[in-house]
Order: C-alpha cells, then structure tokens, then sequence
C-alpha cells in the first residue's frame, strides 16, 4: 500500500515541535515508503458510486486513494487582543497564576501561555508542549 502524507505547513507536527525534529520524522517516514507532501492542500475529493477513488492538491496534482484521513491543527486566535497593550507570544501571556500583564485579567484554554512548574517550560495551554525554538 502506498501511503502519501498531505501537509499544508511546511513541515509535519508543525504545532508541536521544530523543524529539526520533524525533519527526523520525515527521514524516517521516507525511510519507510510514506511520502510526505508539505505546503500541499487538498482541494477536491472525487469518488464513484459513493467509494473514494482520489483526491486534487491545490497544485493540481492527482492522487489515487482508497483512505483520506483529514487532520487539522489550530492556532490559537488571538486577534480579539490585537488593539490592547495585553501581552502575547504563541498564546497570551500569563504568570503561575494565569494573569496577564494587566491585573484584573487572566487568561485560560487554548489561548493561555504560562509557565508550568511540572516541566518547567513556558507551555501553550492546548497541547501541552513548549513552543520554544519552533519556526
């Protein structure tokens, strides 16, 4: 079975890790006979008589396919913020106790960016993962 991994980022795992790390992951997975297509967006799904058959790149290219799996990853959206002095990296800012640069303001969920004393990183709320040195 020929398996095609369709990324539209630049590189796999691009939310959770750098681009030195996946490049790994990418050797490997060609190690393996799994080609990854990075920068690459599905734009059509095409089937007959309710069976998938292939799929369209947004550059064009048809592939062949018997299984699509669909992931997506998310940002954090922060643009409700963007007029305010409120601090933001990767995620809006916050000390141990999830406050903002601003006293009576804390932030929480996905958006959330604090230190975390288990692992001692600076940590996205999300995922759980540092985001330092990613691209």
């Amino acid at each position: 079975m020929k398996v095609t991994v369709i990324i539209q980022s630049g590189y796999v795992l691009s939310q959770m890790i750098d681009k030195q790390a996946a490049l790994l992951i990418q050797k490997k997975a060609l190690e393996n006979n799994i080609e990854i297509l990075t920068q690459t967006g599905i734009t059509e799904v095409t089937g007959k008589e309710n069976i998938l058959t292939s799929v369209r790149t947004d550059d064009g290219k048809s592939l062949d396919c018997e299984i699509l799996i669909v992931c997506k990853g998310v940002q954090a959206n922060m643009q409700f913020i963007d007029d305010t002095d409120i601090k933001k990296h990767w995620g809006i800012l916050s000390n141990s106790f999830m406050q903002t640069n601003y006293q009576n303001i804390y932030t929480a969920g996905d958006v959330a960016e604090t230190y975390d004393l288990a692992t001692e990183n600076i940590l996205l709320m999300r995922c759980g993962l540092a985001p330092s040195g990613r691209d």
